[in-house]
């Protein structure tokens, strides 16, 4: 069964996000490129919703979050 997906999103170049959530086997960080980010993630056993996080901190730590939840269904 898939229990990797891409991710990604806006973001404000150049800072870091990172990427957390109890959805996760581990947490990342990613380069903010030209206002974007991309990763794969790998979600964590067993079967059931899971949620990804991302999260971005400016110079002067204003903080951007966003989080979704996704459905791992290795029996489908």
């Amino acid at each position: 069964a898939i229990k990797t997906l891409v991710v990604g999103g806006r973001c404000e170049s150049p800072f870091d996000v990172q990427l957390a959530g109890a959805g996760l086997t581990e947490a990342q960080t990613v380069l903010c490129v030209n206002n974007s980010f991309s990763a794969t993630v790998t979600l964590i056993n067993p079967d059931g919703e899971k949620e990804v996080v991302a999260e971005q901190t400016d110079l002067i730590g204003n903080k951007g979050r966003s989080s979704r939840l996704f459905v791992l269904d290795t029996t489908a």
